[in-house]
């Protein structure tokens, strides 16, 4: 878990920053789930990409950050009426 506020979580390592996590060493995969400014920072560190499209109208003040320039789309993973999962790998 990267935070900046949270200190300890039982069953978790908490990292203070993005930066911390390149001297941690990992025994699995490691996912990110935002914020936005966490998103826009971890973009050029990404071997995959998973966005989820809620379909509707909503409202809100914080955005995924562009990305399409640096990834493609490499596969539907499931589209249902309220929503697609898509999988973007980086542009070679």
């Amino acid at each position: 878990i990267i935070s900046r506020t949270l200190n300890n979580l039982p069953g978790c390592t908490v990292l203070p920053s993005l930066e911390a996590l390149e001297s941690y060493e990992s025994a699995g995969e490691v996912w990110i789930f935002g914020g936005a400014q966490l998103y826009a920072a971890a973009l050029n560190r990404i071997a995959e990409l998973y966005l989820t499209l809620v379909f509707g109208e909503f409202e809100g003040d914080a955005f995924f950050p562009p990305f399409e320039h640096q990834f493609e789309l490499a596969e539907t993973i499931r589209t249902t009426d309220q929503f697609s999962i898509l999988k973007y790998v980086p542009r070679v």
